[in-house]
């Protein structure tokens, strides 16, 4: 736990995904991106959901994991999150 919230560390990008520890997987994807769209809070709104998954890369950013991840098909973000 950290700040409340449940965390894990993953290797890679696929195994955020095929570890996920709750049935059915996460219902929604939320990556941070040093150099993405800056939204205002009263634009944004999330899908209900059960298992809500957050993202955040390391020092070379969530793209890197992304590139760095051979069992990954998707090379882009927006491909493999849903905001």
């Amino acid at each position: 736990m950290y700040w409340g919230y449940k965390v894990r560390y993953a290797s890679n990008i696929t195994s955020v995904m095929t570890e996920c520890p709750y049935e059915g997987g996460y219902d929604n994807l939320i990556r941070t991106l040093e150099h993405g769209q800056i939204i205002n809070s009263s634009d944004f709104t999330i899908p209900t959901f059960r298992h809500l998954l957050i993202a955040f890369g390391g020092l070379a950013g969530l793209e890197e994991s992304i590139e760095e991840d051979h069992n990954l098909k998707a090379k882009n973000v927006r491909e493999v999150f849903d905001i």
